[in-house]
This record gives C-alpha cells, structure tokens and sequence, in this order.
C-alpha cells in the first residue's frame, strides 16, 4: 500500500532558476503525523532531531547523486552542520532553522536560495563559497549570522531582511570577498547592525531604504566605542570610506555626508590614551577635529555655522555687559555699545583690543566653515 503523501502547501511561489519561473511547491515526502512529514511538521523536530539531521544529510546525498535540485521549501530544522558541497540548485525558501544554522566551509556550485528563511539562533556562513546566485531576500534573522570571510562569485540579494527582535542582531560581513560588486545588493536593513570590516563594499549597490540606529553610527564603530580589541577606530575609519567612496561615485552625496561625518569622527576619537578622562578631555577639547565638529559637523552643516556666526558677537557682548556693570539701566545700554563694538570686530571692521582680535580670528574660522558647508551643498544639489 502506497504511504501517504505530505500535504504541505504554501501560499507563496517560489523562483525557480531553470525554468526561469515563479513554481508552486509540492512535497513528495511520505507524511508521519497530522499529514505532514518529518520536516514540514511543526513539532516533530523537536523531539526527534537525531532522526530528521540523518534523514536530512540522506537526502542531500541522493540529491548529490542525481544531481537534481534540492527543495526544502519550508522545512523545519533543528541545530545542524551542513558542511558540503552543493552542486545543484538549493532553496530554503520559507526554511525554519530553529537551532543554529552552520553552513560553514560548505560550497554552493549553483543557486543557495534563502528568501523569507527564519533563523532563530546564530547562522554561520563562515567560509562559504558561493558560485551561483545567492538570494537572502527578506531573510530573518534572530541570531547573529556571520559570513566571515565568505566569496561571492555571482550575484547576491541582501535586501529587506527583517528584525528577529527589538535589539536587531548583527549581520557580520567579515572580510568578504565579492568577484562581482556591480552584482551585489545591500537595501532594507540597519548600518547600525551590520558589519563590514575588511570588506570589498566600495562597488556593491547600496539601496536607497538601508536605515541607521538613533545614535547614527555603524556596527563597527559601536563596537570601537566599546573597546572591542578587534575593532579599532583607524579600521573602522576605512569602513566609512569605503562606503562614503560608494556613493559618491554614484553621486548621492547627502548619503555619502554622513559616513564622512562618522569616518572623521573615528578620526576624532582614534587616541591612544588608556586615561578615560585625559582621553575624554583630548577628544573632545584638545583636538582640531573635536572643534571642526562643534562650529559645522566637519563641514556637514551650514546651518550649524550660521548659528555660530548669530551667536558669538551677542554671547561676548553679554559676557562684557555682565562684568561691566551690576545695574539693569546700565546693563543694557553696555549691552547695546558691547554689541556694536563687537558685530564691527566680528565682520573685520575694528580691532582696538585682544577681544576684538579674538572674535575676528574666530570669525575668519566660522566664515571659512561657512564657505566650505555651502560649498559641499551646492556642489552636491548641482552634481546629484
């Protein structure tokens, strides 16, 4: 008597790269329990994982043997090790890894297709070579998912990958080499959650929807922040410029302002002194680069520097009217001379003492900022 088929369906088609086609799975699987079999079924996992990893790893062989395509469309996995070699196409699509997932050293000689894949604890893809198309398409990761030092010798989609959790985990691109860029899509995620040290990034295509954390930094620098020995601030310096080159040799400029703005502030912060407190007071007084931040966000903002021009002459009138006088009366007629005095010395009309000369150097400062802020918008609106 013939067993009974799984009766898994699943609303969604999948793209089948031979036929070039969306396809509607069936699966061929004998059913177990509840009319499903051993890997569409949502609990039978659970309890027999031993059993479903051998009959998996069998299946995988034989699809080896024949060399046909190997479709685990929506299957359900415990923790596994696949460590082999592929040579016909592969899809996950809609795959439940509710274990760690390791694919690590494993070779795809054809498509590794993972579109809506959920993985639940960490995934590794450590070592990975894949040859054809790798598609992560919405992807899910709840875990952290590593693909140090993997190769992409074709196209790869990593876009709209979804939040496991409220802290979104890393995505590690660790040293990854990409013998096609132009074919490699980044959009839909967080810089905030994303690593890219020692990657090949400066010809992927960056998306339009990629999104930042609410302190606006990339994984990496988060990472130096905290100290971490394999993340120093002159590394992760070439991270930025290395994407901030990326788009601006697309010309999208105001994107590419904000990864200079964070490759100088690893430039800033890039001081090697263990005192948290002299290190504090170098990065942050006793540096050029603290003070380019302060008057314009390294030339980010003119608004910045517009406020700076307002406020200087008044703020220094206020401080000389102060120490002037202890009467209201007089307090603001002293204001009002302070003022004139000072918006003359401001705009290099008059020097008679040092306060008059140290608002005119500061003024050729903010003037100078101004000039460059405006000229990085201009340059960007006419060019972008």
């Amino acid at each position: 008597m013939q067993s009974e088929k799984c009766k898994f369906k699943h609303d969604g088609l999948y793209w089948d790269f031979e036929s070039e086609g969306f396809i509607a799975f069936k699966c061929s699987e004998p059913a177990i329990k509840n009319g499903l079999c051993i890997f569409h079924h949502p609990d039978y996992w659970k309890e027999n994982e031993k059993q479903l990893r051998k009959d998996f790893l069998e299946k995988v062989k034989s699809v080896r043997k024949n060399g046909k395509k190997l479709l685990c469309i929506g299957y359900n996995f415990p923790s596994i090790k696949f460590e082999a070699e592929f040579k016909s196409a592969v899809y996950f699509s809609w795959a439940k890894f509710h274990g760690e997932a390791n694919f690590s050293k494993s070779k795809f000689f054809r498509e590794a297709c993972f579109p809506y894949a959920e993985f639940f604890e960490k995934a590794s893809f450590s070592n990975v070579h894949f040859s054809g198309v790798a598609d992560f398409f919405s992807a899910k990761f709840f875990g952290r998912a590593s693909f140090y030092r993997a190769k992409f010798s074709e196209r790869a989609l990593f876009t709209e990958l979804r939040k496991g959790s409220k802290d979104e985990p890393a995505l590690s691109f660790f040293d990854v080499k990409f013998d096609k860029p132009e074919m490699v899509k980044f959009d839909g995620f967080s810089f905030a959650n994303t690593s890219f040290l020692q990657a090949e990034v400066g010809k992927i295509d960056i998306g339009e929807n990629m999104s930042w954390g609410s302190d606006r930094k990339i994984y990496d620098e988060r990472r130096a922040d905290m100290r971490s020995p394999s993340r120093t601030y002159d590394v992760v310096a070439t991270v930025y410029r290395r994407l901030r080159q990326n788009l601006e040799s697309k010309m999208r400029y105001t994107e590419a302002g904000r990864f200079f703005i964070g490759e100088m502030e690893c430039k800033r912060k890039n001081v090697k002194i263990k005192n948290p407190i002299l290190r504090w007071i170098r990065t942050n007084i006793l540096s050029a680069l603290a003070w380019y931040k302060y008057m314009s966000n390294y030339g980010e903002s003119y608004s910045r520097v517009i406020l700076w021009i307002l406020l200087t002459p008044i703020a220094a009138a206020l401080f000389a009217a102060v120490t002037q006088t202890s009467h209201l009366q007089q307090f603001i007629t002293n204001l009002l001379q302070n003022l004139q005095t000072y918006l003359l010395a401001f705009f290099q009309l008059k020097t008679d003492n040092a306060i008059e000369l140290a608002l005119r150097i500061i003024s050729l400062l903010l003037m100078g900022q101004l000039y460059i802020s405006l000229r990085r918008q201009f340059e960007r609106r006419y060019k972008g």
